[in-house]
């Protein structure tokens, strides 16, 4: 069942990477870029994998129910750290859509 909340992120190293792959004119280091994405790809499955793993040694209800709630924190810290600093200066530089502009450097052409 917590599977279908790590979706999310999922989903978004995925789209790093294959950001990274078509775009990587337009980045310094798209190596990185790659790497980070799918690190994010890996640490998921690895606390899925954990996760079900240790749900399969459980036999009652209560632990079972203590694994989920503490995995779905995980998963949910850094969303509910974020709502919490609403005035954080990086939120607003993030919440902003993207604009690349075409710069007149040789390396781009």
């Amino acid at each position: 069942m917590l599977h279908i909340a790590s979706i999310n992120n999922v989903r978004n190293g995925m789209q790093m990477c294959a950001y990274t792959l078509y775009h990587s004119e337009e980045m310094t280091n798209p190596v990185a870029g790659f790497f980070l994405g799918f690190c994010i790809i890996m640490v998921n499955f690895f606390a899925e994998s954990v996760n079900l793993v240790t749900q399969m040694n459980n036999s009652d209800i209560p632990t079972l129910l203590n694994k989920y709630i503490a995995f779905k924190v995980l998963l949910e810290g850094p969303d509910f750290y974020g709502k919490q600093r609403e005035n954080f200066k990086i939120k607003k530089a993030l919440s902003a859509p993207l604009v690349i502009n075409k710069v007149d450097n040789p390396r781009y052409d």
